[in-house]
């Protein structure tokens, strides 16, 4: 069973902060209830509410619940392109046409990706074209420089 303890950076040393409070912000920001960390550390959960009290801890665990949510933000825009590339390859002429038909009808009915202000757009149009050109370059179409 997966363990947040196990997954905690041996190295990290942040200022103001135990290397017992350290864990107990990745283990939290992993989804670990109060109960199971306190018990993993050998603490009281009152003790961890006392931590969350302090403004490292707290600036800690929203840095470190902030980089869970860009991972895996990131994890599944990877997929979507993945599942998108998988809808065009079914989309081709050479599959039956009720194939191409279910496809089609999947790619449709996908919800629009949700843009965040915080999402650069020039970063995020650059990522596109990268991926077009790969799509290009690995199926032998597109300009040949």
């Amino acid at each position: 069973m997966f363990s947040p303890m196990e997954q905690v950076p041996a190295t990290d040393n942040v200022p103001g902060l135990s290397a017992k409070q350290v864990q107990a912000v990745y283990a939290l920001a992993a989804g670990t209830s109060k109960k199971a960390t306190a018990k993993a550390l050998g603490v009281e959960p009152h003790t961890l509410t006392r931590w969350g009290q302090l403004p490292a801890f707290r600036a800690f665990l929203g840095q470190v619940t902030n980089s869970i949510e860009a991972d895996s933000l990131y994890a599944l825009k990877a997929q979507r392109l993945k599942a998108l590339d998988t809808l065009s390859d079914l989309m081709d002429e050479q599959n039956p046409s009720q194939v191409r038909l279910s496809a089609a009808r999947a790619a449709l009915e996908l919800p629009a990706p949700a843009v965040t202000p915080a999402e650069d757009p020039i970063a995020l149009f650059e990522d596109v074209m990268k991926h077009f050109k790969a799509q290009e370059e690995s199926n032998g179409i597109g300009p040949k420089y």
